[in-house]
C-alpha cells in the first residue's frame, strides 16, 4: 500500500476520532446545561415556597378568624398587601382593583402561581409534594376573597356616595355580604388548613428533601 493510501486512511481515522470527543464533549455539555437548568428551576421553586410560608406565617395571626371582625385597621387591602409582601409577589401588591392594567398583573401572576405549584410534581418527581402544592394553592384562594372583598367594599362606598341617606346601604349588609365572599371562597378553611400545613411532618420532610435535591450532581 503506497504511503499517500496509509496517510490517507490514517487522516480518516484521526478525524472520524476527533468528531466522536468532539460528541462525546457536546453530550457532556448538553447534560450539565440540562443540570444546570434543571437546578435553576428546582432552586426558584425552593425560594419562591419559602417565601410565601414565611409572609404567611407573618401575617397569619392578623388574618381574619371566622365570626370576628377584622382587627382595628386590618382592612382587606391592607391584608392583601402584606400577603404579597415578598419578592415573588411584590409586583402585585397593589394589583387589589379593577383597573385594566393592574387586573391583568394579577391574573398573569395569578396564573403564574398556579402553574409553579402543578410544577413541583414534575420538578421533584420522587418526592411527596402534595402539602406544598396545597398550599400554594390555597395561598391563591386567600388572595383571591381578599381582593374581592376589597372591590366590594369600594363599590359599597362609591354607591352610597351618590345615594341619600336614608338609601345607603348599612355596614351590617357589607358586612354579611364580605362574609358570603369569604365563605364561597373556603377563606376560612384555606387559612386553617395553610396554619396546619406548616406545622406537619409531611412539610417539614417535603422542605429537608427538597433542599437534598438542590444539587448539580
Amino acid at each position: 500500500m503506497a504511503i499517500k493510501e496509509w496517510i490517507s486512511i490514517i487522516s480518516t481515522v484521526i478525524t472520524a476520532f476527533a468528531a466522536i470527543i468532539s460528541l462525546i464533549y457536546a453530550q457532556k455539555g448538553i447534560n450539565v446545561s440540562n443540570k444546570q437548568f434543571l437546578f435553576d428551576r428546582r432552586f426558584k421553586l425552593y425560594q419562591t415556597l419559602l417565601q410565601m410560608k414565611n409572609t404567611f406565617k407573618e401575617n397569619s395571626a392578623i388574618l381574619q378568624q371566622e365570626g370576628k371582625r377584622p382587627f382595628s385597621g386590618y382592612s382587606d387591602d391592607f391584608l392583601f398587601f402584606w400577603m404579597c409582601n415578598n419578592p415573588y409577589l411584590q409586583s402585585v401588591q397593589c394589583a387589589k382593583d379593577l383597573n385594566g392594567e393592574l387586573q391583568t398583573q394579577y391574573l398573569l401572576k395569578r396564573a403564574e402561581l398556579v402553574d409553579l405549584a402543578d410544577s413541583f410534581q414534575f420538578l421533584f418527581s420522587k418526592l411527596e409534594t402534595r402539602v406544598a402544592v396545597d398550599f400554594i394553592k390555597k395561598y391563591v384562594q386567600v388572595l383571591d376573597v381578599l381582593r374581592r372583598c376589597y372591590i366590594c367594599t369600594e363599590s359599597h362606598k362609591k354607591s352610597n356616595e351618590q345615594l341619600p341617606n336614608h338609601a345607603k346601604a348599612s355596614e351590617d349588609a357589607l358586612d354579611k355580604q364580605m362574609e358570603e365572599i369569604r365563605n364561597k371562597g373556603h377563606y376560612y378553611e384555606s387559612v386553617e388548613e395553610m396554619k396546619r400545613a406548616l406545622k406537619s411532618s409531611e412539610w417539614i420532610e417535603l422542605v429537608m428533601q427538597m433542599k437534598k435535591n438542590l444539587t448539580l450532581g
